[in-house]
């Protein structure tokens, strides 16, 4: 929402020509930048305002107490602490032979490629997938003494996760058309991988088809927000479909009966006369249910249910 009091979501501006793109990713890269450092220094002047009322409040201080204001003087704001992460990442990163350990080589270009866009450096996050991503699809990466199926399934995973990220890039610089084009792509590689086409099969094992459904649920979430940022009524009806059909892949491996429902959602084009409101409820999860998922798959289903709690609330 951006404040106006408006009940339809905004149009958003479009990026269109080079000079644009450029100076988008410039521009994202400095406020991002300024966001975290601002938080850095936020951060910093609440502690100080601790230490000074500890100091005011001690009337001894040992050695130990010394040592212990000196390490708060160095800690890291969210700004900086990234940029160490990455920078013990490149260190790491040298160290792995891509020829001998191709996955753990790739999974270290997937994880920094994930940090230059947490600091908002588009092209260097961007570089770093697409240099991946054609190793990956060039199949340099694997032999066929390297585990089979198991790694040739890993493959096709971090293949689409690549593509996901590319989508993502390009959504966050408003480069929407070509955001689209990657998250599809990503999509239909990750319903492959779960080998579930609405028939209701499952992957080979609950992790693997935990972690399909999960990366599926990242890209409908991935395309609504996409609908979103486009605006008008058409885009944000698309947008409840889509964030409902990522719930429900989110909750897939954990409550079967809540997740199929709806299920031929999954199966069917978009229809602009479909009614998206029809049946959007916020069903019940168990506790026991949150406490079988990992952190982030919690937290991404929280995500979902916000973004579509939000959407009902504007419309």
């Amino acid at each position: 929402s951006n404040g106006s009091g408006s009940t339809k979501i905004q149009e958003a501006e479009v990026v269109q020509s080079a000079e644009d793109k450029i100076r988008t990713r410039q521009l994202i890269k400095e406020v991002t930048r300024a966001e975290m450092s601002a938080h850095s220094i936020l951060s910093s002047s609440n502690s100080n305002n601790v230490n000074i009322a500890t100091a005011n409040a001690a009337t001894t201080t040992t050695k130990d107490d010394a040592s212990l204001d000196e390490n708060e003087d160095t800690i890291l704001g969210p700004y900086e602490r990234r940029l160490q992460q990455l920078n013990e990442l490149q260190h790491r990163h040298q160290t792995i032979d891509p020829h001998q350990q191709p996955m753990e080589y790739a999974q270290s270009c997937l994880n920094m490629g994930d940090l230059h866009y947490q600091l908002g450096d588009m092209e260097q996050s961007q570089e770093l997938y697409l240099d991946i991503l054609k190793d990956l699809l060039s199949g340099s990466g694997t032999s066929e003494d390297d585990g089979g199926n198991a790694i040739m399934q890993e493959q096709q995973i971090m293949i689409a996760q690549c593509m996901h990220a590319l989508g993502a890039i390009h959504a966050r610089c408003g480069e929407y058309d070509e955001a689209s084009r990657w998250y599809e792509e990503s999509l239909k590689r990750k319903k492959l991988l779960s080998n579930d086409n609405g028939n209701g099969r499952a992957s080979s094992s609950f992790k693997t088809s935990t972690l399909c459904h999960y990366e599926l649920g990242k890209t409908y979430n991935g395309l609504a927000a996409l609908e979103v940022m486009r605006g008008g009524d058409v885009h944000w009806d698309k947008a409840i479909s889509l964030f409902r059909e990522a719930e429900r892949c989110y909750l897939r491996d954990f409550e079967p009966g809540m997740a199929m429902q709806n299920s031929h959602d999954n199966d069917q084009e978009y229809d602009e006369d479909h009614n998206p409101l029809q049946g959007v409820t916020v069903a019940d999860v168990s506790k026991d249910v949150i406490r079988r998922m990992s952190p982030r798959h919690a937290e991404s289903l929280v995500n979902v249910r916000s973004n579509m709690a939000e959407l009902l609330r504007q419309r």
